[in-house]
């Protein structure tokens, strides 16, 4: 077998312009590696290089018009990894700009009332009849901001980097 290029792709930083040049390398590299399944949506493939044993995941970027992209992922046993896919970074991304921006902008000025929820003591976000992680739940429900991103965590990108701090899980 000849030697690969795959040293030549680090992790993806989550950088638009990163995503977006791995996707232009995507079929040329993606032409090497050894298809070993895909994922019940067909979106997701996961693949490995032959010559040195590199794991990758082909995904579809949908803020880029659903343009396949590879990147690096730990190795998986095919059917574990056929029922959950590893995170996205394009999905990462996506979401810390928007929430992220969101959560900057539209959630630091708190009200004098508490959440409406239920059980919750937090104060209210300043327009608001919810607080901040209620507010932003609520906007997801909704379909008004991104959702938390869903797969298998793996490094280097790690769940507890993509919380945004105050909100715990959402």
């Amino acid at each position: 077998m000849s030697s690969c290029n795959c040293i030549e792709f680090a992790d993806l930083e989550l950088l638009r312009k990163e995503i977006s040049s791995r996707a232009k390398h995507t079929k040329q590299l993606i032409s090497l590696l050894k298809h070993r399944c895909t994922d019940s949506s067909e979106e997701h493939w996961l693949l490995e290089c032959e010559s040195c044993s590199q794991y990758w995941q082909r995904s579809l970027a949908w803020n880029w018009g659903n343009i396949p992209y590879l990147f690096r992922v730990p190795p998986i046993n095919d059917l574990e990894w056929a029922d959950r896919p590893f995170v996205q970074p394009d999905e990462l991304l996506i979401f810390l700009a928007v929430v992220g921006k969101f959560y900057r902008e539209k959630c630091s000025v708190l009200g004098v009332s508490n959440c409406k929820i239920d059980d919750c003591d937090s104060p209210n976000v300043k327009f608001s009849t919810f607080c901040k992680r209620h507010h932003i739940e609520h906007l997801q429900a909704n379909n008004l901001l991104p959702r938390f991103p869903i797969g298998r965590w793996f490094a280097p990108y790690e769940e507890a980097n993509f919380r945004i701090p105050g909100l715990g899980e959402i």
